[in-house]
């Protein structure tokens, strides 16, 4: 399984690796925080996912056109909990992903072209998104799996240091997950995420983001978890370095991967 260390610098160098491959996944530099585009949509009444899924392909093709392709992705709850009675209920989430110079110019043409810009009315008729522009350092990834598995399953999960608790203190401690990662793991892949713009609520500091091929890849690293020990080292981390939520679980789909 290949998997990618990264550098990064300041408050990033917490979450990286120790070695730079200068690995490449849909369009973006892996060795440095990559934008994630966060979308938690709910039909509007009357509206269907297929009329939704029609202007996703439209927006996907208007993308392709305009050269402004990210890696998007829609995911659906499996086993999920709001955080608390007053939050919004939403039917589904959505994550695009690329170098945040692509974003950059990716929304100035959805917003500044004629076709973008009737794209953007059609979404905003079809769904409420709460949108958020966030960061991601990805910590591993087997990128051979990723590249070809169009269904898969992530799970989200928000941590907030503990007190006293500096951002170097987490690096050894996730430098030592990934040096000490079972070769039989589940996990295909492991991403930090950090709130961004349009967050001023997050339920945390970060998120871990992994991701499995399918409900048995999940329900095995709840064994390693429950039935291995794993339990040991979730509770060592909570105890010493970061209280987390608990895992939510969805069912995701890849819409498109940029050609280049």
């Amino acid at each position: 399984m290949k998997i990618i260390f990264s550098i990064l610098s300041t408050l990033v160098l917490s979450f990286a690796g120790n070695a730079a491959h200068h690995e490449q996944a849909a369009g973006m530099n892996l060795d440095q925080l990559n934008a994630v585009q966060m979308q938690m949509c709910k039909l509007k009444p009357g509206k269907t996912m297929a009329d939704y899924q029609k202007m996703s392909e439209d927006y996907i093709r208007w993308s392709q056109k305009n050269n402004a392709e990210v890696m998007y992705m829609r995911a659906i709850p499996l086993f999920a909990s709001p955080r608390n009675s007053t939050t919004p209920e939403f039917d589904f989430i959505e994550m695009l992903a690329s170098s945040f110079e692509q974003s950059g110019q990716a929304w100035k043409k959805w917003l500044s072209t004629k076709e973008g810009s009737k794209l953007n009315d059609t979404w905003q008729s079809l769904a409420e998104c709460r949108v958020a522009i966030n960061s991601f350092a990805m910590r591993y990834a087997d990128i051979d799996a990723l590249n070809t598995l169009d269904e898969r399953v992530i799970t989200f999960e928000w941590c907030t240091r503990n007190e006293g608790v500096v951002w170097d203190d987490l690096a050894p401690v996730h430098q030592e997950a990934v040096d000490n990662r079972p070769e039989n793991s589940s996990i295909l892949s492991w991403a930090i995420m950090f709130p961004g713009v349009g967050v001023n609520n997050a339920p945390g500091e970060f998120a871990h983001i992994l991701t499995y091929a399918d409900t048995v890849g999940l329900m095995a690293h709840r064994n390693r978890i429950a039935n291995e020990g794993g339990w040991r080292q979730r509770e060592d981390y909570q105890t010493n370095y970061a209280s987390c939520t608990g895992q939510n679980a969805y069912l995701a789909t890849v819409l498109n991967r940029p050609s280049n």
